[in-house]
């Protein structure tokens, strides 16, 4: 209950919800004010009130001011109560809405990062300043298709801090990075030695060697016969033969060097003097 003195009237508190959600005003939307006491016998005096929000901004404690204002045929008579002060008021964040964001498909690179394009929000008031960024993460950084990518949003502008934004999820490929032919670094056959069955390393791939064709007695290479390197490959981790060109595989120390396309087998082909 409050009194004003000069008015001789007192109040009962008001009614009214001192929570609600931003909406850039700071106004509360409905009071009801108490019940007036003190008006003379026969007066006819009514009260409203009105309230506001120290400020528009989202906030907890906030202080909210109730006005009253008097109306009826004896109102000129009386002071309206003086304003009361409460330190309960609260605003919270409003909630936006984002349109489907458009995350971008990469090639394999080892990393989960994704490329996300923000949609564009709904919900802001006014003309309040908010902005909006993505950031996107792949579940994993493996070769795949419709991969699931957590997309997470921030906010910013002037009156950012004043609304909230759910994060997203969204769908994208990690596609392979086709392999590139290129030079193979075998050694051609040297009559009088044992061929050799190793491995070779390339961009994207690995190798094995194995060598036919016929052999001295002792299983040497000898003179006037026709040796073939078959090398195997096999693709490393984000990489496909998906894309491979024929014959795209060189030999510096000779040899006919030969591929189909998009095949794992390479087969270098020496003659030897």
């Amino acid at each position: 209950m409050w009194e004003d003195e000069n008015s001789g009237l007192t109040i009962a508190a008001p009614t009214f919800n001192a929570t609600k959600v931003y909406d850039g005003a700071n106004t509360v939307a409905t009071v009801a004010a108490g019940e007036l006491t003190g008006v003379a016998e026969g007066d006819i005096v009514t009260v409203n009130a009105t309230a506001t929000y120290d400020n528009a901004d989202v906030g907890n404690g906030k202080t909210i001011t109730v006005s009253y204002t008097l109306s009826g045929a004896d109102a000129g008579k009386y002071s309206a109560p003086a304003p009361t002060l409460l330190t309960t008021g609260e605003i919270t964040a409003k909630a936006l809405t984002i349109a489907v964001p458009a995350v971008a498909s990469k090639e394999y690179d080892g990393t989960t990062t994704a490329t996300v394009t923000a949609g564009a929000l709904t919900g802001v008031v006014g003309s309040d300043t908010v902005t909006v960024s993505a950031t996107g993460t792949f579940a994993d950084a493996n070769v795949g298709a419709g991969k699931t990518v957590a997309v997470a949003y921030t906010l910013a502008g002037a009156q950012a801090g004043n609304y909230t934004l759910a994060n997203d999820t969204a769908t994208a490929d990690i596609t392979a990075i086709a392999i590139v032919g290129a030079e193979l670094g075998l050694t051609a056959p040297v009559i009088g030695e044992a061929p050799v069955t190793s491995s070779i390393t390339g961009t994207g791939y690995t190798g094995t060697v194995n060598w036919t064709g016929t052999l001295d007695g002792d299983g040497k290479f000898q003179s006037g016969q026709v040796y073939t390197a078959t090398v195997t490959l096999t693709p490393a981790t984000g990489y496909t033969l998906t894309g491979l060109l024929e014959n795209s595989f060189t030999n510096t120390s000779g040899g006919t060097v030969t591929n189909a396309v998009d095949s794992a087998t390479v087969t270098v082909t020496f003659t030897t003097l």
